[in-house]
């Protein structure tokens, strides 16, 4: 390749290898087309190298502009995962106002889960390219993730629009967790905004002479294609003064067509696949977030077709008695994973089924949930806006399955509003729009029991002054909660309030015992869906110090040694527990901080230490704690020249 040219630059040559690849596995059935018409396979990435069209493209190759990135981070709040399939989480990051080719996107993740080998990540592509960035049962020996992950799935196509990340918890086994943060960094260049290239093959099945169609923007002199099938020639089009073309008479094959310019230059480069019109098949093509289209072929006559949502198993409504093989446009489904499915005219014997794509809510659902009065008026407000056909707005305990209340979509003009009394079971409910039974957007509340509730603390037997750490929170009055639908966490106010502990709460009246090191901390007691909406959902918090001082021992020289001397710890006066002393050492006269370095820590009160004779050295001791393993002032510095086997 470099041969044939060389000014190329490294993204050129990975460019031209994956444009160039041909499948190495056809009938594998990883294989999807992204949405710049590549095929791309978790297994084979872009297929293998087709060494000679690699250097044939390499010797008309204009370098790709200069490569930028472009970082979206999320919104910087925490947000639970939710602990079911159904209802993964996802965060949106608006690219609306970046157009660039893409080469690479990587995703920075920050997550906490007590079962990271159970939970999946995808990143969704405004052009529907789904990549499975993290899989289960990753072995990951931590439930701390911190990483940044990275896809090429999504090479050449357009990053203007919407991307979606994907969150999800496949084992509902009640283990939690938290995303932080998440940052989108796309990798890309700018488009000659001069040229612009698309293929049309919807009509290669349906027309009588098998044609595709072309059309582009800029000024250019021919279109030639390419194809993996040995019996189609090369097919040359002069294209000078028009703006598209029609290309009858095509082999079945995987095609690469390529744009030209008047300088004979290459501007614009498009690949696409064209099936046997006599085998059964059926392809989608995602138009924009509001449509897309299906074509099919070869199938028998009086078939029908229907889309069948992958998760769930919802199926839309079909359509009948179709023909050998024509073309259908159609609303995109709001929500879920589909895929178009061609059935027998019994609607019994599946004939051929299409890749999967995803549903789009091009208007996000807005739900408000009025409940701070619920304890004056005994009512709850609930209301959507931003729904389209086919969506309902339910509320109930938990999940949508266990809904009391619901309303459809009637008009866009028209908020959907469920107005209801406050009314048992007295914990966490949840507000869902569904689509066909596919959650789309949810919010949780709680409703209150409305009796008087109480949260305190108290110290252990010994308190936190005294060294213990051991305090006890307890509350009452809380409303009953079933498992996993709230919890108390402890912050730590003097770490940028990180969580130091959590425990689920079962009851409306308990306690809990922690064990904290000194510091300043508060309690919170609230829904877990606190995690997006921490204000409206607390339900009870304290705060409280823990300022313990632990014992200063002292430090004094034992028995001498032949090569060395006993060091003993003194134990300091004073009835606060410790669990172990540490002892440091200084070179030289301290006069600093820094120049003391620790040597370790022991829990027996004597330390052996072999040394150089005659040199000077200061040794000094804390107490310290467990499991925190702070440590307390130091004593006084103890200067010791070693002088075997008797003197000082």
């Amino acid at each position: 390749m470099l041969e044939a040219n060389p000014e190329l630059g490294w993204r050129d040559v990975q460019h031209i290898l994956a444009i160039t690849a041909r499948k190495n596995d056809p009938s594998h059935p990883g294989w999807v087309v992204n949405g710049a018409g590549l095929h791309v396979n978790e297994r084979y990435g872009f297929g293998a190298i087709d060494a000679s069209k690699a250097v044939e493209q390499s010797k008309k190759w204009i370098n790709l502009q200069k490569q930028q990135s472009y970082s979206f981070p999320s919104d910087g709040q925490d947000h639970l995962i939710p602990d079911s399939p159904d209802t993964p989480l996802k965060i949106s990051f608006d690219v609306s106002s970046t157009s660039v080719i893409v080469e690479h996107v990587q995703v920075e993740i920050d997550l906490d889960h007590l079962d990271t080998n159970s939970v999946t990540i995808d990143l969704i592509s405004p052009k529907g390219t789904v990549s499975r960035l993290m899989n289960i049962n990753s072995d990951i020996p931590f439930f701390l993730l911190d990483w940044t992950f990275k896809t090429v799935w999504n090479w050449g196509e357009d990053s203007e629009g919407e991307w979606t990340l994907i969150i999800t918890d496949v084992d509902p086994d009640t283990l939690l967790g938290v995303l932080h943060n998440a940052t989108l960094i796309i990798y890309g260049h700018q488009q000659d905004s001069d040229f612009s290239l698309q293929v049309n093959t919807t009509t290669y099945c349906t027309s009588e002479s098998s044609s595709i169609s072309m059309s582009w923007t800029g000024q250019a002199s021919q279109v030639v294609l390419n194809s993996d099938n040995a019996n189609q020639k090369e097919v040359t089009q002069e294209v000078k003064g028009k703006n598209n073309v029609t290309i009858d008479s095509l082999l079945v094959g995987n095609y690469t067509v390529e744009l030209m310019n008047m300088a004979n230059e290459l501007v614009g480069v498009e690949m696409f696949e064209l099936n046997d019109c006599k085998v059964p098949q059926i392809s989608q093509n995602v138009i924009d977030c509001e449509t897309m289209n299906v074509v099919w072929s070869g199938v028998p006559s009086g078939s029908s077709i229907a889309f069948l949502e992958i998760n769930h198993g919802n199926l839309l409504p079909k359509t009948t008695n179709i023909k050998s093989s024509g073309t259908q446009s159609l609303a995109r489904p709001y929500s879920g994973q589909w895929k178009a499915v061609i059935m027998d005219e019994n609607f019994k014997k599946q004939i051929a089924q299409s890749t999967s794509f995803l549903g789009s809510v091009c208007k996000s659902p807005n739900i408000t949930i009025s409940s701070s009065d619920q304890c004056d008026t005994d009512m709850i407000t609930v209301s959507a806006t931003n729904l389209a056909l086919g969506m309902v707005l339910s509320v109930g305990p938990d999940e949508p399955s266990s809904s009391l209340y619901s309303a459809s979509w009637s008009s866009d003009d028209v908020p959907v509003m469920l107005s209801f009394p406050r009314s048992e079971p007295f914990r966490e409910w949840r507000a869902v729009v569904s689509y066909e039974g596919v959650p789309i957007v949810g919010e949780s509340f709680v409703v209150s029991s409305c009796t008087d509730r109480t949260m305190s603390y108290s110290f252990g037997d010994e308190g936190c002054l005294s060294g213990s750490r051991e305090v006890n929170i307890m509350w009452s009055g809380i409303p009953t909660m079933v498992p996993m639908n709230c919890i108390l966490m402890i912050f730590d106010l003097n770490a940028a309030n990180s969580v130091v502990d959590a425990f689920l709460i079962h009851l409306d009246a308990d306690s809990y015992q922690s064990y904290l090191p000194s510091g300043n901390y508060s309690a919170t007691i609230s829904s877990l869906a606190s995690f997006t909406d921490p204000v409206n959902l607390i339900i009870e918090t304290i705060a409280f110090d823990c300022p313990a001082e632990l014992p200063v021992p002292g430090l004094k020289v034992g028995e001498m040694k032949e090569e060395g001397v006993v060091l003993k710890f003194v134990e300091p006066d004073s009835d606060v527990r410790y669990d172990f002393y540490q002892l440091e050492l200084s070179e030289e006269a301290p006069e600093s901080e820094t120049s003391w370095t620790v040597l370790g820590t022991k829990e027996g009160s004597k330390w052996y230490l072999g040394l150089p004779e005659g040199q000077p050295l200061w040794f000094r001791a804390r107490t310290g704690i467990l499991p925190s393993e702070e440590v307390g002032e130091a004593s006084k510095a103890l200067k010791v020249v070693f002088k075997p086997p008797n003197g000082l």
